[in-house]
C-alpha cells in the first residue's frame, strides 16, 4: 500500500510541472498587456515601465518562468492582478464557500443515487431499471454549463423559486448543488446497480 502510494505520488510531480507550465505559456500567449489592463490606456509610459518592472515582466521569458515554479514550490502563487491581493489569500477567502458547495453537490448526489441504484438494481431490466438508468444516462450527458444557466432560468428568472445569485442561506447552494450532484449521482446510481446485480446473481 506504502508503495502503490509513492508510486502515484511520484506521478504527480510530472503532472503538476504539466500544469504549472501550461498555465504559465497560456498567460503569456494571450493577447494584452496586464501591464496596461491594470493602470489603463491612459497611464504614463514611465508608468508601464515602472509597473512591468515590479512585475518582472521585463526580465527574460526563463528568468519569468524559473521565479514562478520557484515560488510555486514554497507556496507563493504571486498578486493577484485585478484584486491587488495575494493570490492565496483570495483562495483562502473563498475556500469555506468551496467546501460548502462540494459537500452540498455530494449530499445531492447520495440522496439521488440510493434510491435510483436501489430501483435498479432490484428489478434490472424492468421499468425501474429503464427510468433510473435513462436519467443516469441524461445526468451524465447534460454538461453543468448548459444544465446550470437552464436551472437559473427556470426556477430564478421564471418562478422565481430561487435566488439567481449569491452566498446565504440553504436556497443559494440548491441549484449549483444540484448542477453539480446530478452527474455524480449517475456514476454512483449505475456502480450501486452493478453492485447489486452481482451480489444477486
Amino acid at each position: 500500500m506504502k508503495t502503490y502510494l509513492a508510486r502515484r505520488l511520484l506521478a504527480l510531480i510530472p503532472v503538476a510541472l504539466g500544469v504549472a507550465t501550461l498555465t504559465f505559456a497560456i498567460i503569456h500567449l494571450v493577447p494584452g498587456d496586464p501591464v496596461v489592463a491594470m493602470l489603463g490606456e491612459t497611464a504614463a509610459p514611465a508608468d508601464i515601465v515602472g509597473m512591468r518592472h515590479q512585475l518582472g515582466l521585463d526580465r527574460p521569458l526563463l528568468e519569468q518562468y524559473a521565479a514562478y515554479l520557484g515560488g510555486l514550490a514554497v507556496g507563493n502563487l504571486g498578486e493577484s492582478i485585478s484584486y491587488r491581493k495575494p493570490v492565496s489569500q483570495l483562495i483562502a477567502e473563498r475556500f469555506p464557500a468551496t467546501v460548502e458547495l462540494a459537500a452540498a453537490g455530494m449530499l445531492v448526489a447520495i440522496l439521488l443515487a440510493f434510491p435510483l441504484g436501489l430501483i435498479a438494481g432490484s428489478n434490472p431490466g424492468g421499468a425501474g431499471d429503464l427510468g433510473a438508468m435513462g436519467f443516469a444516462i441524461v445526468g451524465i450527458s447534460v454538461p453543468h454549463i448548459y444544465l446550470g444557466p437552464l436551472l437559473m432560468i427556470l426556477f430564478s428568472l421564471d418562478l422565481r423559486w430561487l435566488p439567481l445569485t449569491g452566498r446565504g442561506g440553504l436556497a443559494h447552494l440548491v441549484l449549483p448543488a444540484v448542477t453539480l450532484g446530478t452527474a455524480l449521482a449517475a456514476i454512483l446510481a449505475r456502480m450501486l446497480r452493478q453492485s447489486l446485480i452481482r451480489v444477486r446473481a
